[in-house]
């Protein structure tokens, strides 16, 4: 939902619910394009609300975020994610996500890891097509500073496939320091992923088939 400010005119700022409420300040370049993450324009808020009313949700496209003691979360596919599915195999692993923003170009200094891009929760990482055709983006799931991509999954796409929640991990995440304790907050737990993914694999099961009575 989109909304203007009661306090200033010609602000705005946006509604997403996923699992819970959580609200974006909208900024306005001097072009007149919208953004939230400067990472990404749009050049109307109609197009900003059909990209971000396309993600972080899909059926079945899950994703896992792996937070360490020391903040630092990384960043993978959910062992029921569609790509790992059936022995599906990847065709391509693309970090460029715009014209003028591609992952690989991010860099980081200093103990305090400045310079890197920051992400919102609603961020793509990157893009994975498999062999079929089919293909799915993966997003940051969480806000913070990337640190870096992975890239030994682009020449080894077999890492993602066979270690996805270790060497074939997507990104990794820095949180702010303040929002370190609850930025995960909006996601399930361990067990609360199991049971989501055991009833949705109950409910696709086929019904049995009544057996016809003998004459």
């Amino acid at each position: 939902m989109i909304r203007e400010s009661t306090q200033q005119r010609g602000v705005y700022s946006m509604s997403v619910k996923h699992r819970s409420i959580q609200h974006y300040k909208i900024y306005r370049l001097q072009n007149s394009w919208y953004y939230i993450s400067p990472r990404l324009t749009f050049q109307c808020l109609e197009e900003m609300v059909n990209h971000y009313s396309d993600i972080k949700g899909k059926d079945c496209e899950d994703q896992c975020v792996l937070q360490h003691s020391n903040r630092i979360c990384v960043i993978t596919l959910a062992e029921s994610h569609p790509i790992l599915q059936n022995g599906r195999s990847i065709k391509s692993i693309n970090y460029q996500i715009s014209a003028g923003c591609s992952r690989l170009h991010n860099r980081v200094s200093g103990k305090s890891k400045r310079g890197g891009q920051f992400l919102t929760e609603f961020a793509p990482l990157c893009r994975i097509t498999c062999t079929d055709g089919v293909e799915y983006t993966i997003y940051s799931c969480i806000r913070g500073r990337l640190l870096e991509v992975n890239e030994d999954i682009l020449e080894r796409p077999e890492l993602l496939l066979g270690k996805p929640s270790t060497e074939g991990y997507i990104a990794v995440i820095l949180p702010k320091i303040e929002e370190s304790k609850t930025v995960t907050n909006g996601l399930l737990s361990r067990e609360e992923y199991e049971s989501v993914v055991s009833k949705r694999t109950s409910s696709t099961q086929p019904e049995p088939q009544p057996q016809p009575e003998p004459c």
